[in-house]
């Protein structure tokens, strides 16, 4: 489907960045209640090195084209080497709490940014979320950009 081919080609065009080619992701709670734990788990080589290189992950739910973002971690600057590197992350909760449960059943997004010293935004790898109401509460379907 159209929206399948819209998720490959910006996957493909985030593998394409002169500073971060993203090789492998994996993620663990793609399909799972809204609140439950969430692990990332991303290979990533880099052209070149990265200075005060941290990690941010955040949940974005649409509140009538304003997005209201749920930090869920961000990693220590370190400086990064180019080469081969992974970003591995477990967040324990995924917490809504304030945002009504309209929006959250809105498309909504997790980005995972990688920002450096001098340089913000480097790269970011977003993954829809769709969130869905069921007899046993609400649930998150992540999609993977990786997959084909």
């Amino acid at each position: 489907n159209s929206f399948c081919t819209l998720l490959r080609k910006n996957f493909a065009a985030m593998a394409e960045e002169e500073i971060v080619k993203i090789k492998k992701l994996a993620i663990d709670g793609d399909t799972a209640p809204l609140n439950a734990p969430l692990g990332i788990n991303m290979e990533y080589e880099l052209v070149k090195p990265v200075a005060g290189a941290c990690w941010e992950l955040i949940y974005e739910a649409d509140m009538a084209n304003k997005r209201q973002a749920v930090a869920l971690h961000t990693s220590a600057p370190v400086d990064l080497a180019a080469g081969v590197h992974t970003f591995q992350h477990v967040a324990p909760e995924v917490k809504t709490e304030g945002i009504k449960e309209k929006y959250l059943l809105q498309v909504g997004l997790l980005k995972l940014t990688l920002h450096g010293h001098e340089n913000p935004n480097i790269v970011s790898v977003n993954m829809v979320t769709q969130v869905s109401k069921t007899a046993d509460g609400l649930v998150r379907s992540i999609m993977n950009p990786a997959d084909e």
